[in-house]
């Protein structure tokens, strides 16, 4: 669950109502009958919003979809689709679907996992800067995966730490450090087993919200995300928390505490700056870009290298920097093969020749040689094209001999072929010469039946003289 700014405490106690709020919309679901609610889909979502918030629903229209994206890709998980967004444009509509909200002011928005749905209370945004209102997205989609993938047996502190950490960094970090230094230098740090026991999250929130973004932050740095989503997997069927780090981490829970209170020094000082794309575990990235979603990868990638640049972090920066260049190469074999048909159907065929090799070995580098199938297609048809032309070359040196028959025949076949291969103004060309073509059979043969005629009229003409008949040309 998200929720407005106030101060660094007040808005970690604003989150402790998330799980209520998110329980207590199911109860109440039947009061939004009442709502004249409209739909605009996206790929990824159904954004349900009254009229009045028209506008709004575009505007979150325009950027959803990269957050599925890009969250997905974190935990090379994607959820079922579409994901329900549903936009409040009131407070008093937000409190009467939701009535806890009205108990907790600052309520931004929550996610019902059980339906995927995320429930944005609208003038709760208002002074948000506009990555605050993406952050919203992405804090209640990690909620609705996390839950998908641990069959919904996380704890709140996990649930939390995980939605806080797939948030892109910005002034909200810096508070939680600064709070986190002032928790371990009071002595407040609570042991996990006292952090994951139900309803401390609610209690204790200015120390467990900030401190379980930390934990997360600590399992994903120190064996990656793919062990991090083993954990969450495991969580299916361990009887707790313990069981499910043992699981994924192959060391018991106790040992894991023990580094994490060994690493969190270094990291509220400073290092959290380091670790702000760490969630973006490559390994994701590569996953996006094998399945040939390179757009994807490549928008998520350029926000990471930006960060590493900052970060000092050479080592990842360089693989991040790798993975940048085979998506942008991705594209741009995409690219070309698209370039390779267009160029087809206006009779480029050499382009398409260039084009598809290039294109060709492009996807062999990024180990995707399956594309070959269709670039050959293309390659076989623009064979055929450049073979068309020829013949047309043939039919025009025959009409000059008129050969009109033969010529006839050729370009019967290249028209074909061009029809075929969706290339109209060649084919339209060769239509035009047929045309000229039948005009010159049809002038030859009206040619032929006038001298038939007049070689008739002539040898009746000798008959009827008397004279012996005889044609004029022996």
């Amino acid at each position: 669950m998200k929720r407005h700014p106030a101060s660094a405490i007040l808005r970690w106690f604003l989150l402790l109502a998330a799980l209520l709020i998110s329980d207590a919309t199911g109860a109440v679901q039947g009061q939004t009958q009442a709502v004249e609610w409209r739909e605009q889909r996206t790929t990824y979502f159904a954004i349900l919003y009254p009229p009045d918030a028209a506008s709004a629903a575009a505007e979150y229209a325009r950027f959803v979809d990269g957050v599925y994206t890009e969250v997905s890709a974190i935990f090379n998980y994607s959820p079922a689709t579409p994901v329900t967004l549903r936009i409040y444009p009131t407070l008093e509509l937000y409190e009467q679907i939701n009535p806890l909200a009205a108990q907790v002011p600052g309520v931004v928005a929550h996610a019902h996992t059980g339906r995927r749905e995320i429930s944005i209370a609208l003038p709760q945004t208002v002074g948000q800067a506009h990555e605050q209102i993406v952050n919203n997205v992405r804090h209640e989609l990690a909620h609705i995966i996390a839950a998908d993938l641990s069959g919904n047996r996380l704890t709140t502190a996990f649930q939390e730490g995980i939605a806080q950490y797939v948030e892109h960094p910005g002034p909200d970090l810096e508070a939680k450090m600064r709070l986190m230094r002032q928790i371990i230098d009071q002595g407040q740090l609570l042991p996990w087993s006292e952090l994951n026991r139900p309803g401390v999250a609610y209690s204790a929130p200015q120390i467990s919200y900030p401190q379980s973004y930390t934990i997360v932050a600590f399992l994903i740095e120190r064996d990656g995300m793919a062990t991090f989503r083993r954990f969450l997997e495991a969580s299916r069927t361990s009887s707790g928390y313990h069981g499910a780090l043992e699981t994924a981490y192959g060391v018991s829970a106790a040992q894991l505490e023990q580094e994490w209170r060994a690493w969190l020094d270094a990291f509220v000082n400073g290092d959290y700056r380091r670790l702000t794309t760490s969630a973006f575990d490559l390994t994701g990235i590569e996953t996006t870009i094998a399945r040939g979603d390179y757009e994807a990868a490549r928008t998520e990638l350029e926000r990471i290298v930006a960060s590493l640049q900052q970060s000092g972090d050479r080592q990842r920066l360089a693989q991040a920097e790798a993975l940048l260049q085979r998506a942008g190469d991705g594209l741009r074999a995409l690219r070309l093969t698209d370039e390779a048909r267009a160029a087809l159907t206006r009779g480029e065929y050499d382009l398409v020749e260039q084009h598809a090799a290039e294109a060709a070995r492009l996807f062999d580098a990024l180990g995707q040689p399956r594309r070959r199938d269709t670039l050959e297609s293309y390659r076989q048809l623009a064979a055929e094209g450049r073979a068309a032309q020829q013949q047309v070359v043939r039919a025009q040196a025959e009409l000059r001999t008129l050969r009109v028959w033969q010529a006839r025949d050729r370009l019967l076949q290249a028209y074909t072929t061009f029809l075929r291969l969706g290339d109209e103004a060649q084919a339209d060309q060769v239509r035009q010469a047929l045309l000229q073509i039948n005009h010159i059979q049809t002038m030859m043969a009206v040619g032929l039946v006038v001298l038939a005629a007049l070689l008739l009229g002539w040898n009746v003409q000798r008959r009827f003289s008397g004279q012996e008949p005889y044609l004029p040309f022996a």
